[in-house]
């Protein structure tokens, strides 16, 4: 009997989690007030502080979600569907889910460095998921075609323009190609 109220505590938990996810990065964290995911999540207002101590708490650990959700979307052990996958207008338009890198990396600047901890880590957890491919030989270049796939997203977000936005994404996508691509020399 007591194990039912800690199993629906937890799954009322994921749903706020999952709604703070999908919000946070749609709207960015001063858009979006606990009141907006509690609704989102179907849950009352009254309920948030059983599950989270602040709005910050909820956001960082939204910030993780967001990025496991991403990986189940964009991840694959190919490198080339990943670029694929990730520099696409779906993923720009918020039609798969979204990554916090990309959608959060100027809002999390001005967060407190706890968030940007978070953050920080996240980024580091997707440029080594990144540098795990055979075709990546080094650090420098797993960061490098990281920063041009959030970059890309980020970029093509905020262009008015899907030509310019579809431009963008094709561009960072043939530099990646070309970053990852194993050279005979260094064979």
């Amino acid at each position: 009997m007591m194990s039912w109220p800690k199993e629906r505590k937890a799954e009322s938990r994921k749903k706020i989690l999952e709604s703070a996810a999908r919000l946070f990065t749609a709207y960015g964290y001063e858009r979006i007030s606990i009141g907006d995911v509690m609704k989102d999540a179907g849950k009352t207002h009254g309920g948030f502080y059983s599950h989270f101590s602040s709005k910050n708490q909820l956001y960082a650990e939204a910030i993780q979600q967001a990025a496991k959700n991403s990986m189940n979307q964009h991840g694959d052990e190919n490198l080339d569907q990943v670029f694929t996958n990730y520099l696409s207008m779906e993923h720009v338009k918020l039609d798969k889910a979204s990554c916090p890198l990309a959608f959060l990396s100027t809002d999390v600047a001005t967060k407190e460095k706890a968030i940007r901890d978070v953050y920080t880590h996240t980024f580091t957890g997707f440029a080594d998921l990144i540098g795990r491919s055979q075709r990546i030989d080094s650090q420098e270049k797993s960061y490098a075609i990281s920063a041009l796939l959030i970059g890309g997203v980020a970029i093509a977000r905020a262009l008015s323009n899907d030509t310019l936005a579809q431009a963008v994404l094709n561009s960072c996508q043939k530099i990646c190609h070309q970053l990852s691509s194993i050279e005979e020399d260094s064979i």
